[in-house]
C-alpha cells in the first residue's frame, strides 16, 4: 500500500514517539523536522537512519518498542551500511 504525502512508515512512527518520549529537550521544530526527513524513507532506511542518528537513550527506547535489542537495531545498521 503506497504511502501518503507525509505519512510515516512503521519505523518511521517509532522513531518519532522515541523522540516524543526521550528527547525533552527538544522542540516541537525538532520534532517536526525529523518527521519530515523520515517521510520520504522506507522502513529499512528509516531502521537505517535511525541507527546512526539517534542517541543512545533515544535508539534504547526506539529498539525497545521495536520489540528488539540495542545490539540488534546496531547490526541491523551495521548491515544496511554496506548496501546503502
Amino acid at each position: 500500500m503506497p504511502k501518503k504525502n507525509n505519512e510515516l512508515n512503521s519505523v518511521a512512527a517509532l522513531i518519532i514517539e522515541s523522540l516524543e518520549a526521550k528527547c525533552g529537550h527538544c522542540g516541537a521544530a525538532y520534532i517536526s523536522e525529523k518527521r519530515k526527513t523520515l517521510s520520504d524513507l522506507d522502513r529499512a532506511e528509516s531502521l537505517f537512519w535511525a541507527s546512526y542518528n539517534l542517541d543512545s537513550s533515544v535508539l534504547l527506547d526506539f529498539a525497545e518498542r521495536l520489540g528488539v535489542t540495542l545490539a540488534d537495531v546496531k547490526a541491523a545498521g551495521r548491515v544496511l551500511r554496506s548496501i546503502y
